[in-house]
């Protein structure tokens, strides 16, 4: 597992087209459960420490209690959220002509997903800079998650970058028409009440 992990995020153009042929809904899962476990883990640690140690200087405590229940909570939204966008991803890879399976894509997604949260609870031991590093090693993880998208439904480099970034272009249109929205609502109820 920690192999595919690794040549999924380093070598992906390669890793892909082996893993295409065997890639299933079972080792997708497994990778995100174990990934986003880890990632928790160690940013749990990590926080932890650090809230001790801040905690001790600023005279105020770290709640190790809370902080375990949130971390349960990060872990299991973390694998809830990479099935459903996983799910939203292959619908719209459908759309744009993909012939994957959810449960391939899936797997092929979450494998160098599952490594970047390892080594992004890794780096979380490392105050300011680490966070930064983590930042930049996220937005590499688009190259392999295009990649995995395009070798898992059989689509072009184009289309398979459309399946992932026109799901969350659709989400910002909608929240900025909430906002504006609710914003107008706000609005409309400030200027009612001034007017007694």
């Amino acid at each position: 597992m920690f192999n595919e992990w690794i040549e999924t995020l380093l070598s992906p153009g390669t890793a892909f087209t082996k893993m295409v042929k065997n890639a299933n809904l079972g080792a997708g899962i497994q990778h995100l459960v174990v990934g986003y476990s880890i990632y928790g883990i160690l940013a749990f640690i990590a926080a932890t420490l650090f809230g001790t140690m801040m905690g001790g200087a600023l005279g105020t405590g770290f709640g190790t209690g809370s902080s375990i229940i949130a971390t349960i909570i990060g872990i299991i939204i973390g694998i809830s959220f990479g099935l459903i966008f996983g799910g939203i991803i292959w619908v719209f890879a459908k759309l744009l002509g993909g012939t994957g399976s959810y449960g391939a894509q899936l797997h092929m997604t979450s494998a160098p997903l599952a490594f970047v949260l390892v080594l992004q609870g890794i780096l979380s031991f490392i105050p300011f800079v680490g966070p930064m590093i983590g930042a930049l090693i996220s937005l590499y993880y688009l190259y392999p998650l295009t990649l995995a998208i395009k070798e898992a439904h059989n689509l072009s480099t184009l289309k398979a970058l459309a399946a992932w970034v026109l799901p969350i272009i659709i989400v910002f249109v909608l929240l900025a028409i909430f906002a504006a929205i609710l914003g107008a609502a706000l609005l409309g109820a400030l200027g009612a009440a001034n007017q007694y």
